[in-house]
């Protein structure tokens, strides 16, 4: 797939290529290989892994990619953290928690918004078997969140790294310097496909604005 830039929008100081490319089929944690390079009128090349340049004549220097599902666009939004689903949450998308790393035999579907002072979560559980009798919290049936508010991607914690786990009875544990259960509101109530958790937790060292990126992730436990 190439573009010119006469074929690109054009940006201040430069140009943007917008490519659509269809996949024959969409697998969450499938690998596949990729790269991208960008070639100057002077001859000059850039890679995003390839150093060599050679794409055309080989693949043997792609970036290896694994699908996963991004959240990209969080719609504003103060909902009440009570267990009823309030208007505001229909400005939000619903996304689906794909990645399944073991055997679980459950699901879940997710919403989030953003305030001044808080980040909110709606997730719709679906379980045929809730149970929180295992001994430790994460052998409970759960939902966790992660939290990087500064986005860094650290290798380990940093101040602003939390993570906050809700059990289904709404026991809340945290990991991190700064997750505290103070900064954490929950409800959570039983459905008839298993249960759904409410929650908002507070910002505590960023100040967000609209075009904020800020690492985001959900886990869902399952007590089997």
């Amino acid at each position: 797939y190439v573009m010119t830039r006469t074929q690109a929008g054009s940006i201040g100081g430069g140009y943007r290529a917008t490519f659509q490319i269809p996949l024959e089929k969409i697998q969450f944690g499938k690998k596949l290989l990729f790269d991208v390079k960008v070639t100057n009128a002077d001859g000059t090349v850039f890679s995003f892994n390839d150093v060599h340049g050679i794409q055309e004549e080989s693949s043997e220097n792609y970036a290896a990619c694994t699908l996963k599902p991004a959240l990209m666009r969080v719609a504003q939004g103060s909902p009440s953290v009570d267990g009823e689903i309030d208007e505001v949450w229909k400005t939000a998308e619903t996304f689906w928690l794909n990645v399944n790393t073991g055997s679980a035999e459950c699901a879940a579907k997710v919403k989030v918004l953003w305030d001044a002072k808080k980040l909110y979560v709606l997730a719709r559980v679906q379980d045929g078997n809730v149970s929180t009798s295992g001994k430790e919290p994460y052998e409970q049936d759960s939902l966790e969140i992660y939290i990087d508010e500064d986005n860094a991607g650290n290798v380990v914690y940093g101040k602003d790294d939390k993570r906050y786990r809700i059990n289904a009875e709404n026991a809340v544990t945290c990991l991190g310097a700064k997750a505290s259960e103070k900064n954490v509101e929950s409800v959570v109530t039983k459905t008839e496909e298993g249960y759904l958790v409410e929650a908002s937790f507070a910002w505590t060292d960023l100040s967000p604005k609209v075009h904020n990126l800020v690492g985001f992730d959900l886990r869902i436990n399952d007590a089997n």
